[in-house]
């Protein structure tokens, strides 16, 4: 060691590109195939029963 003290008390915060890969998530808003999801539609596990 140097004998200098590390000014950088504060923890390491997230990688830069952390946030950027959050936006690249699924996006259930946007159809993605033919047939609909149940995700799309909540009403339908209420009338399931």
């Amino acid at each position: 060691m140097s004998g200098q003290e590390d000014l950088n008390l504060r923890p390491f915060g997230p990688e830069p590109n952390a946030l950027a890969k959050l936006s690249y998530g699924p996006n259930f808003n946007v159809p993605f195939c033919e047939t609909e999801s149940p995700l799309s539609k909540p009403s339908n596990w209420e009338t399931q029963g």
